[in-house]
Formats: C-alpha cells, sequence, structure tokens
C-alpha cells in the first residue's frame, strides 16, 4: 500500500510537474506568438511605403477621372461653342483647299470651295439652319451677333463675288488672291466679334 501511495504521489508530482511545464510552454508559445503578430503587424502592407505609393497613385487617377468626366459633359452640354470650334476648323480645312487649288490656277474649284468655306462657317458661326442661309438673314444674324457693319459688309461682298465668279469666264491671279484674301480678313473680324 505504501508502495502505491508512493507511486500515486509519485503520479500526482508529475503530472502536476508536467501541468507546470505545459502552461511554462503555453505561455513561451502566447509570448512567441504574440510577438510574431507584432512583427506581423509591422511588416504588414500598411507599414510598406509601395502599399502608400500605390494608394496615393489610385486615389489620383480616380480623382483626375472625375475631373475628366465632368470636363467632358460641361464640353457636351455647350452645343453652340462645339459649333463654333467646329466651324473654325472646318474653314481653315476648307481655306488651305481653296488656297492649294488658288495656286494650281484651278479657279472654279478654287471659288466653289471658298464660297463652301465661307456659307459653312457662316452656318456654324451664327447657328443658322443651312436652309435659312439666305443674304437678308446673314445681314440680320450678323448684326445680332455683334458684328460691325463694315464686317457684314465684307462677309457679304465674298459671299456675292464667288457667286458671280463662279458664272463668269476667267479671272486674273490677282484677282483670285485678292478675293482669298478678303474671305480672310472678314473671317478673321468676325472671330475678332467679342460675343
Amino acid at each position: 500500500m505504501k508502495h502505491i501511495i508512493a507511486i500515486c504521489l509519485s503520479l500526482f508530482c508529475l503530472s502536476a510537474s508536467a501541468a507546470s511545464l505545459a502552461q511554462q510552454a503555453d505561455s513561451a508559445y502566447n509570448r512567441e506568438a504574440y510577438a510574431d503578430a507584432i512583427r506581423l503587424y509591422q511588416e504588414s502592407i500598411f507599414h510598406n511605403g509601395l502599399y502608400w505609393l500605390t494608394f496615393i497613385i489610385a486615389v489620383a487617377i480616380l480623382i483626375a477621372i472625375a475631373i475628366i468626366y465632368r470636363r467632358q459633359l460641361k464640353f457636351n452640354a455647350d452645343v453652340k461653342g462645339r459649333k463654333h470650334a467646329r466651324a473654325n476648323r472646318v474653314v481653315s480645312k476648307r481655306l488651305k483647299s481653296a488656297r492649294e487649288f488658288m495656286k494650281a490656277h484651278e479657279n472654279e474649284k478654287f471659288y466653289a470651295e471658298l464660297a463652301k468655306a465661307m456659307w459653312g462657317y457662316i452656318s456654324d458661326k451664327l447657328s443658322i439652319a443651312p436652309s435659312q442661309l439666305i443674304r437678308d438673314n446673314i445681314a440680320s444674324q450678323l448684326e445680332n451677333y455683334g458684328a460691325s457693319e463694315q464686317t457684314a459688309k465684307d462677309v457679304l461682298s465674298v459671299l456675292d463675288e464667288c457667286e458671280m465668279a463662279r458664272f463668269t469666264p476667267q479671272h486674273s491671279d490677282q484677282e483670285v488672291a485678292q478675293l482669298y484674301d478678303q474671305a480672310v480678313a472678314a473671317i478673321k473680324s468676325l472671330e475678332d466679334v467679342k460675343k
């Protein structure tokens, strides 16, 4: 019996010491796990400079997209402004084409192209429908636009000369060049009108 008690006591002591060892190991593991967690947090993505750089770039791109989108919405809403910009772009292209016809001494094509340039420019610039492009309507619209009387006369003169020259025989190179310069001056004076 003494042996049994001694064995039980030794087993009890062993289990107590084993529990104590296990508890010490467990607390050491917890300290290690806690240290690992702190180390992982410090090394985590939030403490990485590359993460913040990527984050800042992404936010900047989103802000730029929002600004560009709003600007595009305003641009699309400004129909009149787009027509004016289109008028300038198209008239530049047509005047360049007319100048090339002038240099090639193709007077019929020159007058046709110059007339198209002027009619298209006036239609877009003054927001007149092509069906409403008549001399009297153009004169009143130029006045409403704020163009001077001289500018209106110049524009109408260029239109009249283009129409008459298309159906009359030969014209000298000097007359053609003079009409081209007059058309360019009329367009420039319309561009200078402050609306």
